[in-house]
């Protein structure tokens, strides 16, 4: 019987940490009190552009997904920086803009920005990511959201 309920015990250990760490064996934050906001995606179209022929810009949109009952006028701003380039340091990017304020209506807000090569941009690829700025007090954020809510990959080919 105490075999039993050792094991019982060891698997319910053992599921605990599979659901909190998810399958990439990634963990995952609890999430903050509500109300609370994330970046839920990132996605860019074209994901390929050229440093020299068209196109040279591509759409970035992210979008914040609002947890609980937001505050009346309630604002968020998203931030879109370059979280890395391979070749290291070799990929140059524009955002424009390079951050945006919105007020957050309903479970969903989408922000659209544009990214540009820059006058010798280089070749290669770009993590684009999207962070959450300033934002209303009394809301919490998830921040930073597991990567492949706020990372989108961008291809800058010289034609």
């Amino acid at each position: 019987m105490e075999k039993r309920i050792a094991l019982f015990a060891l698997a319910s250990v053992v599921a605990g940490c599979v659901a909190r760490q998810g399958l990439a064996g990634q963990v995952r934050p609890s999430p903050p009190p509500e109300p609370y906001i994330e970046v839920r995606s990132i996605t860019l179209r074209p994901a390929v552009i050229h440093e020299r022929l068209k196109p040279r810009t591509a759409t970035v949109i992210v979008k914040v997904t609002a947890h609980g009952r937001l505050p009346g006028g309630s604002t968020a701003q998203v931030e879109l920086g370059t979280y890395r380039s391979e070749p290291p340091g070799g990929v140059k990017v524009e955002y424009l803009p390079p951050d945006l304020v919105k007020p957050l209506k309903g479970r969903s807000t989408t922000y659209r920005f544009k990214v540009r090569t820059a006058p010798q941009a280089g070749a290669g690829t770009v993590a684009v990511a999207a962070t959450l700025g300033a934002i209303t007090p009394g809301v919490n954020r998830i921040d930073p959201p597991p990567p492949e809510q706020f990372l989108a990959h961008l291809k800058v080919v010289d034609p």
